[in-house]
């Protein structure tokens, strides 16, 4: 039996803009980047490029699922931290650093760094196969005003700077699940 849906998650935000991830407030990734050619035959000059082929190519992917009749739940970005949050909050404890909010990001670089990711995947047209999900509803403006939460209830929601861990995953599957009932899928 094959897949009826298929679930599209990424670090979009990472290929869409070409670059590490710098948080504005001390989070900076510093490895060097690798990133997807797509096999072509003039790699895009500038990053603004990188986006558009990148959409074009998500897109494609997309429009090819639903053509071949599966449903697929398309997972914007997860908002990216810039530090590695458990080692992050170890040092704090080893410091006697006591935090009086969860740790978390700010929402204004969140929505910048994924506005062409946002653009181009907003591009695909709405239909009834295709759910978008957009994880900043969970993480984001949900716990404190104009942060993204990397953390809640003392408890980190990431396993190092980009990647949810089981608490955020159940976290935003919640919301996975919760859209698939609504549109009867489940």
């Amino acid at each position: 039996k094959t897949a009826e849906i298929v679930v599209l998650a990424g670090r979009w935000s990472y290929f869409f803009e070409h670059t590490r991830f710098d948080n504005k407030e001390g989070g900076k990734e510093f490895r060097n980047p690798s990133f997807p050619n797509f096999n072509l035959e003039t790699p895009p000059r500038n990053p603004s490029e990188y986006s558009t082929v990148t959409g074009e190519r998500v897109r494609e992917t997309v429009t090819k699922l639903l053509q071949s009749g599966k449903k697929v739940i398309l997972v914007y970005p997860v908002p990216e931290v810039g530090w590695d949050v458990p080692k992050y909050l170890a040092r704090e404890i080893l410091f006697g650093i006591e935090r009086q909010e969860p740790l978390s990001t700010n929402f204004a670089v969140f929505a910048e760094r994924t506005r062409n990711t946002y653009a181009q995947l907003d591009l695909l047209e709405d239909q009834s196969a295709l759910i978008r999900i957009k994880p900043e509803e969970v993480f984001c403006n949900t716990f404190l005003p104009d942060r993204c939460i990397a953390q809640l209830d003392g408890k980190p929601l990431y396993f190092d700077d980009n990647h949810l861990n089981g608490i955020g995953a159940t976290m935003l599957s919640k919301k996975i699940v919760e859209a698939m009932r609504e549109r009867g899928w489940i």
